[in-house]
C-alpha cells in the first residue's frame, strides 16, 4: 500500500457559463464565417454574371455590325444580280439590230418598194421609201404589224412623188423595236432600285 503525503492540490471547479460562452462565441464565429463564405461566393457569382452581360454586350455590338455588313453586301449582291441580267440580256439581244434588219431585207419588205432611209433612236425606228402604191405601203405596214420584232406601226405620210418620169408613193412611217423596248424597261426598273 502507498500513502500519499503530499499536499492536495486544490481542483478549481469550472464556471458553466464558461463553457456556454467559448461555445457561444464559436457558434456565432461559425455562423459568421459561413454569412461571409456565402456573401463572398455571391458577390463572384454577380461580378462573373457582370462579366459574361458586359461580354454579351459587346458580342452583341459585334453581331449589328456584322448584320449591317451582311445587310450591306445582300443589297450589293441583288444589285450585281440585276446588273448581270441585263448583260445577259444584252448579250443575248446584242444581234437585236442586225436581226431587224435582216428580217426587214428577207421577208417583211414587199418587192414593189424600196427603203431610202432608217433611222433608230432607241426604241423608235424610221423609216422612209417609195413604192409603186398604196396597197404596197399597206402590206409592208401589215408585214411589220405580224412581225414579232416590230409593234405601233405607224404611217407619218404618204404623198406621189415622181421619179425619172414615174409617179411613185413617198412615204414615212415609224415603229417600235419590241427587244429595244423591253431592255430600256428593264434598264429603268433596275435604275429605279
Amino acid at each position: 500500500m502507498r500513502i500519499n503525503l503530499l499536499p492536495r492540490e486544490k481542483i478549481k471547479k469550472k464556471s458553466p457559463y464558461l463553457d456556454q460562452g467559448v461555445f457561444a462565441i464559436l457558434s456565432v464565429s461559425l455562423a459568421l464565417l459561413i454569412v461571409i463564405g456565402i456573401w463572398v461566393y455571391l458577390q463572384r457569382s454577380a461580378d462573373a454574371l457582370d462579366k459574361k452581360i458586359l461580354d454579351t454586350k459587346n458580342e452583341l455590338k459585334k453581331l449589328k455590325k456584322d448584320e449591317e455588313k451582311i445587310a450591306e453586301l445582300k443589297k450589293n449582291t441583288a444589285v450585281l444580280e440585276q446588273k448581270v441580267k441585263v448583260i445577259e440580256q444584252l448579250e443575248e439581244n446584242k444581234s437585236g439590230p442586225a436581226k431587224n434588219l435582216a428580217s426587214l431585207a428577207t421577208g417583211i419588205v414587199p418587192g414593189r418598194m424600196w427603203l431610202n432611209t432608217l433611222k433608230c433612236q432607241g426604241a423608235k425606228l424610221a423609216l422612209e421609201g417609195v413604192a409603186v402604191d398604196n396597197e404596197t405601203i399597206a402590206q409592208f405596214m401589215t408585214n411589220l404589224e405580224d412581225s414579232p420584232e416590230f409593234e405601233n406601226v405607224e404611217l407619218q405620210f404618204a404623198e406621189e412623188t415622181k421619179v425619172e418620169d414615174y409617179l411613185f408613193k413617198k412615204f414615212s412611217l415609224t415603229a417600235i423595236i419590241k427587244t429595244i423596248k423591253d431592255l430600256e424597261a428593264t434598264q429603268e426598273a433596275s435604275a429605279k432600285r
